[in-house]
């Protein structure tokens, strides 16, 4: 793994045009099955979906909702790896985007979780988007559902960004320098999360919805989270 991308990379917003979104899936019953199915079929106008599986029944039942729903077979691809949870979101990679479109796949530590942990280095070495990417693996816990950009070097974090998320003996200038040079974070911003969420993550309240907006949730003002402990 290298240690840090080229300078000058930054993170895309999700906002911009994507050709392809990974899943993971896992044998929750057919409920689920028939939200993937309707999940697939909507993202099958605007890229490809890799569907990280290891689960029989489940690939079976969905591959049947796919056709029952004529959703063609080059739309998606099913990648089988094993995988602790269905967190894709939090322990898949981040990208970090040359000027010249170059992608690199940042690798953050996902604890706890050996087999999610190990995804990103996956992803990035699979054939299947493309030519392998250049990994960039660093011990700051930052989840995927904990960032969102501007596209254009300002990142959103909810404070735990310098909480649990932190390595320990890291300084908050640690994390700063880190998020700079990895995704090309010019400016951070913290929001305080909600509280009770299990998580803290700034995607269950904040959504960046193009390079001038952002959507926010409204919550009681006594729903706090310092990013260490609830209060």
């Amino acid at each position: 793994y290298a240690p840090v991308p080229p300078a000058g990379v930054t993170r895309p917003g999700e906002f911009e045009e994507m050709d392809s979104v990974v899943i993971t899936v896992m044998n929750y019953g057919n409920d689920f099955i028939d939200m993937w199915v309707d999940m697939v079929d909507v993202y099958q106008h605007g890229g490809h979906t890799y569907i990280i599986i290891d689960d029989n029944w489940t690939q079976n039942s969905m591959q049947s909702g796919f056709n029952n729903a004529g959703i063609p077979s080059s739309a998606y691809t099913f990648v089988n790896w094993e995988t602790d949870s269905i967190r894709v979101r939090d322990y898949g990679p981040e990208f970090a985007r040359e000027a010249d479109g170059t992608r690199h796949v940042v690798d953050a530590y996902y604890p706890g979780r050996p087999l999610d942990d190990v995804i990103p280095g996956q992803i990035a070495g699979a054939s299947w988007i493309g030519s392998p990417l250049q990994v960039h693996a660093h011990d700051h816990m930052l989840a995927g559902g904990n960032i969102m950009t501007d596209g254009n070097g300002t990142c959103f974090f909810s404070n735990i960004l310098y909480g649990y998320e932190k390595p320990s003996g890291w300084s908050n200038q640690d994390v700063d320098n880190l998020m700079a040079n990895h995704l090309g974070c010019e400016q951070v911003v913290t929001l305080n999360p909600i509280c009770l969420d299990g998580t803290g993550h700034i995607d269950l309240y904040a959504k960046s919805m193009g390079s001038n907006s952002i959507l926010l949730g409204e919550f009681a003002p006594d729903t706090y989270f310092d990013g260490t402990v609830y209060v």
